[in-house]
């Protein structure tokens, strides 16, 4: 097994029920750009002290440099070199997923809505437009549906687990929309599962619903969106059942059933 292989083995089961359903040449293309962005995301849970984990960030920095010119020198890197020429001129959206690693590292909170979509584009969506890319995207519509598919999966799970990881420090919501909703600036144990904190939640997995909803529209059928029209069902199943489960389960976030996952994934990559 190749470490990009071995990388996207042990990820989420979102991750590896995404490509599952691809053809061998995508998903090998597939398993290395998400084996390196793995990578690049390890870097806040494997390194406490803020200012390594800065230098580690530079490092990924220059790696991308090297990588667009052909000499990448990390294995994970190195499995992706061969798929660059279908990644021409995308190299900000690489430096745009360490810029989502940065926001990870400082935790701070967002003020409106529109900061947590610049969060969420910065850790899903512009992995989604890399990923539609290798699968073929030709077209400006296709790229702003992988974009607006990925920042409703980001959306998705911060309705699933907003809650809870506000309880553990990490506030995900935007303040405004803690506002529009009642709800005091922190999230606690006595607060969670209030109505008006429900409601919040609700809200948010409406709007990953649309924005799921809007990238549908623009491409149709079956696209090289495939990868995360997969990675949006599943987060969206998940956040609706989250709504469903009501206050009493907001502060444990719910998980799909692996049979309901492997359907669900499976009905959206035929699509």
């Amino acid at each position: 097994m190749t470490p990009a292989a071995e990388k996207v083995a042990v990820a989420s089961l979102d991750l590896r029920l995404s490509i599952t359903f691809l053809r061998p040449e995508q998903r090998a293309s597939q398993t290395a750009l998400h084996a390196v962005y793995l990578e690049l995301h390890e870097v806040p849970r494997e390194v406490r002290d803020p200012g390594v984990a800065d230098v580690k960030l530079r490092w990924w920095e220059e790696e991308i440099g090297f990588l667009y010119s052909g000499k990448a020198r990390h294995p994970l890197t190195q499995a992706l070199q061969p798929y660059i020429p279908m990644l021409k001129g995308s190299d900000s959206l690489f430096r745009d997923l360490i810029s989502g690693t940065r926001m990870d590292i400082a935790g701070a909170g967002f003020t409106h809505f529109e900061d947590v979509k610049r969060y969420c584009f910065r850790t899903s969506g512009a992995l989604a437009e890399l990923s539609a890319l290798l699968g073929g995207a030709k077209t400006d519509e296709a790229r702003l549906a992988a974009r607006l598919l990925g920042n409703a999966t980001c959306l998705a799970d911060i309705a699933s687990h907003g809650v809870a990881q506000a309880m553990g420090g990490r506030l995900l919501f935007a303040s405004e929309d803690l506002k529009l909703h009642g709800v005091d600036k922190h999230i606690n144990g006595e607060s969670h599962g209030t109505g008006q904190v429900q409601a919040l939640v609700r809200d948010y997995a409406g709007r990953a619903q649309a924005m799921a909803d809007e990238a549908s529209r623009a491409v149709g059928g079956r696209s090289p969106l495939s990868v995360w029209q997969v990675r949006s069902a599943l987060a969206l199943k998940r956040a609706h059942k989250q709504v469903r489960a009501g206050s009493g389960a907001a502060a444990e976030p719910v998980e799909l059933h692996p049979l309901s996952a492997l359907f669900t994934a499976w009905n959206a990559a035929r699509r």
